[in-house]
């Protein structure tokens, strides 16, 4: 390890060598000069010394020498590390003082670490001789010396020169603001620093594109305009040749477009380009031409115009920063003015919220939204306007001014004026839809209150619409003494608080809507929910007007009654009416008019009843209400008027209307209801011809009696009566005659008893009634006897005919007979049967009644059976001609083998089978059975015959039994076109029966006939049928009762009646039929009285059809 001495005065060049050798593991020795360093090889006596030449204080060439001349020192080897070894004269002083080698700065690492082992290693193997003083070194020492320092002078000198000239430059720049004024000095300065001929500048803002500015010196005033305007257009884009940083050129002159210079340029000889830039930014450029004095730029230029254009990429930067930082205080400036406009303005428009959030109604806001308004914008009086769209104008709502008496005088001045659309300041607003703005230049123009508004000392005026959904519904007004400029700032907020109180009005006009439809639906629910739980009228319109003020809110609500009758001809009115808490009440009572409503509903009321339909007035008392009246109906009549008042003007909507309509038609179907339900219980408790209570009703006021005889110990006698002859009055007066005299019936059996009210109609001519026993034993008797004569001792008046009847009646007592309702019915008309068929007036009900109506129960059940199994059976009787000696036809009787081959009476079965119903479909067997029968024995070859069946008067009122009897003729008989003679089938039917419906009777024979089917009333004489209906029947003959030919030949009357009869018959056409012909005496006085066939035992008894069969065999023989 060597140690080594590094002298320079630059600290630079010791570092370098001492990281260049410390990689040697050398000791390292550092000193600034040669004085230093003389003092540091004595003390320290290194093995190498590398030195510069020229040092401030002892230079290389004083320090070798002094080494030399030292004990110790002498031999060590001396390596110069100098820049100016190339000069002749320092290298011969170099070799003069023994020192062999020279490097040259900056010298490659590589050569200096070779030299430096090289001295190393031949360290003291060369003694040198003792120092040669040559008489010249001294001077030539000096001289060189000498003349470094003069270059020094000149060169520090220069760089003087160039510092000043900088420092002025640089203090002429900082002291521009302007970027353009900063291009021109640097344009000019750049001239004097590199001594060129011309120069030019171009600088552009980064952030800003378009901003650039040019600047151009050393040229014709004229050629520096026309430069600088080409800079600009060529952009900040850098000439070629510097298109990679500073550059130099130096050639044969050439134009300077060749060079990306502008086209004005002059011609370039030599060139220095350098960038303009900060240490992050480029800005720019400066190009210097044609260098004075010399050919071409030097390096120092280079370095030079490099500091000078740093230092204005600095001052460019700077501006460039202060420029942005300028643009943006301004922006900030203008938006802390936004903000802070936003803000007030955001904070009228909560101020305004904050007024319509604490009110419900426009009425209610409208004074606080114009003092919130004109306090926050400045504003004295204000004003809100709504559309009317109807009339095309707007109407006042409200006016606002810190003196209320003000406020009013002005409103009446208003008063005055009419505001159409697009006339006035308002007028504009509302067409325009926008803000509009008058000062005191237009204010008298296009304002028509101009000279009021002065007076009170204002000069500016505003009008803004409110608006919702795109539609303006009013105009708000203000006023004040000081113009507010037109800003659309303003302008924005102002159409936002329109909106604001335009959304408001629409949002309370809907929650004020749902608010009365959410009110009136429960109005509906709750008279609905009235109509389930009232059973009356009354209650249901009292109700009905309770509900709608308590649950709709109306103010009133009153039900005007039309009950008819009225002195004047017109409707009786009666007031059904309820109140909200504070209205004066309605007057209650009745009226003969419509005037007994309030006074500002009776045009109202009398339109509603006129038209029969709802009548509105949304703006009575005067703006401050609203009224309807819903006419309320019973089915078609129209029976009472709902008025309804509202404390709103405009309430009733089309919206409002229709749960109106609704209601009142739920109102109406209650109503309806109500009525049809009176009609309904009428009819289900009452008789609808004699107005007495039916059978239902009977039966429950009954058990009712039961429950208080029970209670008091007491009996009851409970009477049923049915009329004897009522048939005939029927048949000979006709239906109405007899629902007349049911009537009469009626009002006599209530005016007779004691009672009126328990006198009941049970069914057709039944009647009944029941009264307290508190008697003897015979008593009752007489009592109902009197009764009874009182109530039918006198005939009864039909038109001009006078008919008298009798009664018979059945009696049950409470509580021998039973002891509830339907058992002593049952048994009273249990009673009723037997006095029926005993003659008597009054039978009284005894037990072992109950066992003939078990042996009647048990044989209708056997009936049933009868029907199921076959056991009925037909009979045939023979009718004879008398003219001829011919049987012409037979006669069909039903027959009753029952399960016990017993032959029961048809007396015994036929009548059970008409009370039951059972004889329809037995009646239809017969028809079947006898068509094939008949069939059979003409297939037996036996003669045609036509067949007679019996028809009871219940099977003809079966409304399809015309129908079924031609439907087994259509499947059994046979055609027409058979060759067989018509009629197959006979009908016979009572004088009763056929008397019972007379037009029924004859709409079905007719139908009858029509199909060849022929008719005969049977047991003639013993009926009540009169002539004159008689002669209406499509009939073709009558059938003399029995009984009559039986008495014939005894009593001569009997007789008598018989020819009277076939007299008759003949005279209209029809066969006479005597039944019941048993001797041959019947038959000649018969024959006499020219009787048309006979039928009996004489001829033949009924027979089976089997039997049948041989006796027609016989009878031909």
């Amino acid at each position: 390890m060597a140690t080594i001495l590094i002298v320079d005065d630059h600290a630079i060049n010791r570092e370098f060598l001492v990281t260049l050798l410390g990689y040697g593991d050398h000791r390292l020795i550092e000193a600034s000069d040669g004085t230093a360093a003389l003092a540091i090889a004595h003390a320290e006596f290194p093995d190498l010394v590398i030195s510069d030449i020229l040092m401030p204080s002892g230079d290389g060439y004083e320090l070798v020498r002094a080494l030399r001349q030292a004990g110790g020192l002498a031999d060590v080897p001396v390596i110069f590390y100098t820049a100016h070894y190339n000069e002749r004269e320092a290298l011969t002083l170099a070799q003069a003082c023994g020192v062999q080698y020279v490097l040259t700065k900056p010298a490659d690492p590589a050569l200096i670490l070779e030299v430096v082992n090289d001295a190393l290693t031949r360290k003291r193997t060369i003694v040198p001789s003792e120092p040669h003083e040559h008489p010249s070194f001294d001077r030539k020492h000096l001289r060189l010396v000498s003349d470094k320092l003069v270059q020094a002078t000149e060169e520090l000198e220069w760089t003087t020169s160039r510092l000043m000239a900088l420092i002025e430059m640089s203090l002429q720049i900082a002291a521009e603001r302007e970027p353009l004024q900063i291009a021109r000095v640097f344009c000019r300065w750049t001239r004097d620093l590199v001594a060129a001929r011309h120069a030019v500048v171009g600088l552009w803002e980064p952030d800003h594109p378009g901003a650039g500015y040019a600047a151009a010196s050393g040229l014709p005033e004229d050629l520096i305009a026309e430069v600088e305007s080409q800079l600009l257009q060529n952009g900040p884009q850098p000439i070629p040749i510097g298109i990679n940083g500073v550059a130099r050129h130096l050639g044969e002159p050439t134009d300077a477009a060749n060079l990306g210079l502008p086209l004005a340029f002059p011609r370039v000889r030599s060139l220095l380009f350098v960038p303009v830039r900060s240490a992050t930014r480029a800005f720019g450029w400066v190009c210097a031409s044609n260098k004075i004095g010399r050919n071409g730029f030097s390096p120092d230029d280079e370095r030079l115009l490099s500091i000078f254009a740093s230092y204005v990429g600095r001052i460019f930067e700077n501006h460039c920063l202060f420029s942005e930082l300028a643009d943006r205080s301004s922006q900030l400036e203008r938006e802390v003015a936004e903000r802070a406009a936003a803000q007030w303005r955001l904070e009228t428009q909560y101020a305004l919220a904050g007024v319509l959030a604490e009110t419900s109604t426009i009425d209610q806001a409208a004074p606080e939204i114009l003092r919130t308004i004109c306090a926050l914008a400045g504003f004295q009086l204000g004003e809100l306007w709504e559309v009317d769209a109807d009339a095309a104008h707007l109407r006042h709502v409200a006016t606002w001014h810190a003196s209320s008496a003000v406020a009013a005088d002005f409103l009446a001045q208003t008063r005055r004026f009419d505001f159409p659309k697009g006339s006035g300041l308002l007028g504009r607003a509302w067409e325009s839809g926008a803000p509009v703005w008058l000062d005191e230049t237009n204010l008298d123009l296009m304002c028509r209150r101009a000279s009021d508004l002065r007076s009170l000392g204002m000069n500016a005026a505003l009008a803004f619409p409110v608006v919702t959904g795109g539609k303006v519904i009013g105009v708000l007004g203000f006023f004040g003494a000081a113009p507010h400029a037109s800003d659309p700032g303003l302008g924005a907020l102002f159409t936002a608080m329109g909106s604001q109180v335009g959304q408001f009005i629409d949002r309370r006009g809907q929650e004020l809507r749902l608010l009365r439809l959410s009110r009136i639906r429960a109005v509906l629910s709750g008279i609905n929910s009235l109509i389930v739980r009232v059973g009356d009228r009354a209650a249901l319109l009292e109700g009905a007007c309770q509900i709608a003020v308590e649950e709709g809110e109306f103010a009133k609500a009153e039900v005007i009654l039309l009950d008819g009758g009225a002195t004047d001809g017109g409707p009786r009115v009666h007031r059904v009416a309820a109140c909200a808490e504070g209205e004066p009440p309605a007057p209650p009572g009745d009226s003969d008019a419509p005037g007994l409503a309030s006074i500002d509903t009776v045009q109202l009321i009398a339109t509603a009843i006129a038209t029969a339909a709802p009548a509105i007035d949304n703006d009575a008392l005067g703006g401050k209400a609203s009224c309807v009246a819903l006419p309320l109906a019973e089915g078609p009549r129209l029976v009472a008027v709902l008025v309804l008042r509202a404390r709103a003007c405009g309430f009733f909507t089309a919206e409002e209307m229709l749960l109106l309509t609704q209601l009142v038609a739920d109102i109406s179907f209650a109503l309806t209801h109500l009525s049809t339900q009176k009609r309904l219980t009428q009819l289900n408790q009452y008789d609808g011809l004699t107005g007495l209570p039916n059978r239902a009703l009977f039966l429950e006021r009954l058990r009712q009696a039961i429950h208080n005889a029970h209670e008091e110990g007491e009996q009851l006698l409970i009477v049923v009566g049915k009329l004897r002859n009522f048939v005939s009055i029927n048949t000979t007066l006709g239906r109405a005659a007899g629902d007349d005299v049911l009537r009469q019936v009626a009002h006599r059996l209530k005016a007779a008893s004691r009672f009126p009210d328990r006198v009941s109609r049970i069914s057709g001519n039944l009647f009944a009634s029941f009264l307290p026993n508190r008697t003897t034993a015979s008593e009752p008797t007489l009592r109902i006897d009197h009764s009874l004569d009182e109530a039918f001792s006198r005939p009864f008046k039909v038109g001009a005919h006078e008919v008298t009847l009798t009664i018979q009646v059945g009696v049950a007592i409470y509580p021998d007979d039973a002891d509830d309702a339907d058992a002593l019915l049952a048994n009273a008309e249990t009673a009723l049967r037997r006095v029926r068929n005993s003659g008597a007036r009054i039978s009284f009900f005894e037990p072992r009644m109950h066992q003939e109506m078990a042996r009647r129960m048990q044989v209708e059940m056997r009936l049933s059976q009868a029907i199921s199994g076959d056991e009925f059976q037909l009979h045939y009787q023979p009718k004879l001609e008398i003219s001829t000696g011919n049987i012409i036809g037979l006669e069909a009787l039903l027959r009753w083998q029952d399960s016990e081959h017993t032959m029961v009476q048809p007396s015994h079965f036929v009548p059970l089978l008409e009370e039951n119903g059972m004889i329809v479909d037995v009646g239809l067997w017969v028809i079947r059975r006898a068509m094939e029968d008949q069939s059979s024995w003409i297939s037996a070859g036996l003669p045609y015959l036509p067949v007679a069946v019996n028809v009871s008067a219940v099977q003809m009122r079966e409304p399809n039994f015309v129908e079924e009897v031609l439907a087994i003729l259509d499947k059994m008989a046979p055609p027409p076109a058979s060759g067989w003679p018509a009629p197959w089938l006979e009908i016979e039917l009572t004088e009763s029966a056929a008397m019972e419906d007379i037009e029924r009777t004859v709409a079905q024979l007719q139908q009858l006939r029509a199909r060849d089917v022929q008719v005969a009333i049977d047991d003639f004489g013993t009926g009540h049928s009169s002539l004159g209906y008689l002669a209406q029947l499509p009939v073709s003959a009558l059938k003399i009762d029995r009984s009559f030919i039986s008495g014939m030949t005894p009593r001569r009357d009997t007789m008598m009646i018989v020819d009277a009869i076939i007299s008759l018959a003949h005279s209209l056409g029809l066969k006479v039929i005597a039944e019941g012909v048993e001797t041959r005496q019947q038959m000649d006085l018969l024959s006499k009285l020219r009787c048309d066939e006979i039928q009996g035992y004489l001829l033949s008894p009924p027979l089976d059809a089997k039997s049948l069969a041989s006796f027609l065999t016989d009878y031909r023989r």
